[in-house]
């Protein structure tokens, strides 16, 4: 996250979804494990809106983390609406799902890119 003031989506989806990447600039998948089904997101420094029961039970899951707008965000100013725009769509991890890069276009996510 670049600034405080952003937009967030989250879906879950039962199979994994088609994954269009064009209207994105950067977008990461990852792996996680939630053995007690109890995944959520927290707004960084505990301040906005709390994501939980995001998943239907314990498992394994894909998420797909795709941002755009922190290039055009300004660290000192929170805009409303806000510039940036972060989507995580979540689905049962299959074997082909593993944590990688898929797209990064932003000075912002080459800089905080999970290939360092």
């Amino acid at each position: 996250m670049h600034t405080d003031l952003v937009r967030v989506e989250i879906e879950y989806h039962d199979e994994r979804p088609d994954l269009g990447l064009d209207e994105w600039e950067d977008v990461d998948l990852i792996v996680v494990d939630s053995p007690e089904g109890d995944l959520c997101l927290h707004p960084l420094g505990g301040v906005g809106d709390v994501f939980d029961e995001i998943v239907p039970a314990p498992g394994t899951y894909a998420v797909r983390c795709a941002a755009r707008g922190r290039d055009a965000a300004d660290i000192e100013v929170a805009e409303d609406p806000p510039l940036e725009l972060y989507r995580f769509d979540i689905w049962p991890a299959t074997p082909d799902d593993s944590n990688r890069t898929l797209r990064q276009t932003s000075e912002w996510g080459r800089g905080v890119s999970l290939n360092k």
